[in-house]
Formats: structure tokens, sequence, C-alpha cells
């Protein structure tokens, strides 16, 4: 779904500006003309068209009324065209160029428009715009977080949908579209933890959390909370560790979760913990410090919730220095 979007996302992105071209040149040609007409053909702008060339700095003002205008409006109504694309719309109507802008903006617009021309846009240069970059972050993060084919199509119709409601007005789309992977992984039963998709979207974990709040309130999406073992298949592979283990692993969390030990406790922690204990239980034994590095989890947290298992829990072939681990600061 990633890749259906992005192929016309070049198409979209330049009609986009030409859009925003007969935006600028037409509100400045309707604006002269009209102050024109007002004065009866005797005002200002004597140059002939179509460059309405201002000659004093009153004209300057005049012509920069109509393109400051356009230029608001555009940016209360989030257009999402690249800074130096307004840059250029502003100073090329500010220098008198307002018919010209206004007839490229209609070439270019009918030219991505017009389905007949298919094909018209591999002659146009690339040009990244918002669009661009929230689909690069995406592709990015499906790769380094490996997320499955029903993730990426969840994120992007999240993202879709928060195009449809404007929700990405003046927002980052880092955190946005952070929040959005946080939101399909956990829906999925395949979650990420909020550091690992902090680290590739380049926001901040309590960002990427305002985010996903900002999301749930006003879409139908729920984050929805992990479990301990939705995260079982991923720190398995990663702890290069056999399926025995795995199972093993989850019986100790459905134990737990009996006996009412793991409220209030982290859900990767206690999985990093029930995989530690269950290595050394199948005796394919990992230390802490190895599980602690390669899940992200500390030492305290997979000693404290590991001891948690032993004392609440009846588990046979536990080693003996697993029971002390409590004597270890």
């Amino acid at each position: 779904m990633v890749r259906d979007n992005d192929i016309g996302l070049k198409q979209h992105t330049w009609r986009s500006l030409g859009v925003g071209a007969l935006q600028y040149g037409l509100a400045v040609m309707v604006f002269v003309g009209a102050v024109h007409v007002l004065m009866g053909g005797t005002g200002r702008f004597r140059s002939s068209v179509p460059f309405f060339g201002a000659s004093s700095a009153s004209d300057l003002l005049l012509l920069g009324i109509p393109a400051f205008a356009v230029f608001a409006v555009r940016a209360v109504n989030g257009v999402n065209s690249p800074a130096w694309a307004e840059f250029m719309f502003l100073v090329v109507v500010l220098a008198g160029f307002c018919v010209p802008l206004a007839t490229l903006g209609s070439v270019l617009f009918l030219a991505t428009t017009d389905y007949t021309y298919t094909g018209i846009e591999k002659w146009l240069p690339d040009i990244e715009d918002r669009s661009a970059r929230e689909l690069s972050l995406l592709q990015r993060a499906v790769v380094t977080l490996e997320l499955s084919r029903d993730v990426q199509d969840r994120t992007m119709e999240l993202l879709e949908e928060a195009r449809d409601k404007d929700l990405m007005r003046n927002r980052d789309y880092r955190e946005m579209v952070g929040a959005m992977i946080y939101i399909a992984t956990r829906e999925h039963r395949d979650p990420r933890t909020m550091e690992e998709i902090a680290e590739v979207s380049g926001a901040s974990k309590k960002r990427i959390g305002d985010a996903y709040r900002y999301i749930g309130r006003n879409t139908d999406a729920r984050v929805v909370p992990p479990f301990p073992v939705d995260y079982l298949p991923r720190f398995a592979d990663k702890l290069q560790l056999g399926p025995e283990t795995r199972e093993r692993a989850e019986q100790i969390i459905e134990q737990a979760d009996e006996e009412g030990i793991l409220s209030g406790k982290s859900p990767k922690g206690t999985a990093a913990a029930a995989l530690f204990l269950a290595a050394g239980i199948e005796g394919d034994e990992r230390t802490m410090k190895e599980v602690a590095d390669l899940l992200d989890v500390t030492t305290i947290t997979i000693r404290e919730r590991t001891l948690d298992y032993l004392d609440e829990l009846e588990l046979e072939n536990v080693p003996d220095h697993y029971y002390r681990l409590g004597e270890q600061e």
C-alpha cells in the first residue's frame, strides 16, 4: 500500500504547485484590475500587461496586499507546499509577473490533472513535500522495525484519515506518523516500544505520546494495551532462543497473569524477564546484561520481575543461582 501511494506522489506535488501559482497570479491580477477600474483607469501600474510592474513603494504595497493575503489563506488551510515554493510565488508576483505565473500554474495543473497526459510527471523533477516526508518515514520504519504488511496498511489508513480530517495541520509529521505506527502495531498485537519508534522517527517519546492521544481523541483509533506475550516472538528472535524457551516463557506469563502479579508492571519488562528465566529453565541461559542490552530493558527491571515470578509461582527446574538474584546489588 505504501508503494501504491508513492506512485502518484510526484504528480500530486506538481499539481499542488500549479494550484498555488494560479492562486497567487489570479489574486494579484484581479486586485490590480479592481484598483485600476476604481481609479477610473488613471491609477497606477501603467506598465504594459502582463507585467503590472511596480514603479514605487506604494505600487509594491498594492501588489503585496493580495499576495500576502493568499499566503495567509494557504497557511491557515494547511497547504503543504515546500517553503521555497511559497517564497518563489511571493517574489514573482511582487516583481510583477503575475500573468506569466498564472499561465504557468494553469499549464501545470492541467498537465497533471488530465490523465490523458499519463506519464507527463516523469518529465518533471522530483520535489519533496510533506507527503513525501511522511511516506519516506513510514518506509524507513517498515524496514527498521520490520513491520508487517497489516501494520503498514493500518498506518496508511490512519494517515489518510488524519489528512482527511485535517489533523496533520500544525503538527510535526514525525511525531504523528510515529504515533500511528505505535497504534497500528498494538492493534495488530505486534507492538513496538516507544523507544524504538522514537529512534526511527526522530521525535521524542513525550511528543509521540501526545500525538497518539491527540489521534485517539479525534478518530476511532484506540491504543490497545499490549500483553507481555505479544513481545515474545520478536524478543525471542533477538535473543536467538528456540521455540521451547518461548513456549516456557509464555507459560510463565500465563501463570503470573492468573496469580494477578502482572498488574501495573511494564509488559516489555515482564516479557524480557520471562524469557530470561525460561532460558535458564530450558538450559539455554542468557546473562541478565545480554538480555537487558538486546531488549533495551534495565537489569534492575529484569531482576525484579524474575524475583516476582520465583516468589509467587511454582516453577520447576529453575537453576539455584536464579534464587540468589536478590542478593545482587
